[in-house]
């Protein structure tokens, strides 16, 4: 697609009509490559970096939104897989649109769920991030903006020292906070062991997640669908807290003192994937607080 064709933002529009109006037509439009022709027309728009262009990235972002819908769970993961599709969903979080935002958190959600093959996508997609930031770890870009969107609605989702743009617009606020804790909620429901789980969690916290939690429980604002994600995310915490203490406590006589024992625990229960100092360090940062759940003569 020639984004310098005259009428293109036309076309683009009748896309968007067309995806959400007819099912055989969307599903015609996906059989002929209409995914692959619009992130390569996203491509083009990121490198052009022109602000007249905003208006057509919205609307090829909707027609997206739609088309994930749509896109049988094989299909989707093999698109996002893709190396160039990969880099075009990365730049999303350099987008100056909050749609844009949303959109890369709908397509990751939409695979996340898909298995092992899904998961490493998305957390290659973070990675990915990481190294194009300087991050000292994946997420907190992420998580940044999920905070700076929330400080920006205010004390409370108040008018007090809110920021009158994102206060506009409160319905995609909503839609975007919400798809941003579904997202992370389900990285860690879809992560199979423990060990790793923990240590997402952990990697979450020290980018300021439970602070954002704090503040949206606060809020005023209709966020009933975050609360349910929020709320299963810190009860499933709690519960391996207190599993991953007892079975540390259990484990081979297992006492304070004996670290090759306890290193030893972790190593083995560690998926590969996350298999390094730092998630050690960081299991064992969870064990020092899960200990004191017991009584003295456990500690």
């Amino acid at each position: 697609m020639n984004i310098h064709q005259p009428g293109i933002y036309e076309i683009v529009l009748d896309l968007k009509v067309g995806v959400a109006s007819s099912l055989d037509w969307t599903v015609r439009f996906i059989e002929l490559g209409g995914f692959e022709l619009l992130f390569g027309t996203l491509s083009k728009l990121q490198k052009d970096k022109k602000a007249k262009y905003l208006d057509l990235e919205m609307s090829i972002f909707r027609v997206i939104r739609h088309l994930l819908i749509s896109e049988g769970s094989e299909r989707r993961l093999t698109l996002l897989k893709n190396t160039k599709n990969k880099d075009v969903i990365v730049n999303l979080m350099d987008h100056p649109m909050m749609l844009a935002h949303t959109c890369f958190s709908e397509m990751l959600l939409s695979i996340v769920t898909l298995g092992k093959e899904g998961l490493n996508v998305v957390m290659g997609t973070f990675c990915r991030i990481k190294e194009k930031k300087y991050e000292p770890r994946p997420f907190c870009t992420f998580i940044a903006l999920l905070r700076d969107v929330i400080k920006g609605l205010g004390i409370m989702g108040s008018s007090v020292h809110a920021n009158k743009k994102i206060i506009e617009q409160q319905e995609d606020v909503i839609e975007f906070v919400t798809t941003c804790i579904a997202l992370l909620r389900y990285m860690v429901e879809c992560t199979p062991d423990m060990l790793s789980r923990i240590h997402l969690r952990n990697m979450f916290n020290s980018c300021g997640l439970p602070s954002i939690f704090e503040t949206l429980k606060n809020f005023s604002m209709d966020f009933k669908d975050v609360f349910k994600h929020i709320e299963s995310y810190e009860s499933a915490a709690r519960i391996e807290l207190c599993e991953f203490s007892d079975n540390m406590i259990e484990f081979a006589g297992f006492t304070s003192q004996d670290t090759d024992l306890s290193l030893k625990f972790i190593r083995e229960n560690l998926n590969d994937d996350i298999s390094s100092w730092e998630s050690i360090v960081s299991i064992l940062q969870s064990f020092a607080i899960a200990i004191k759940i017991h009584d003295i003569s456990y500690r």
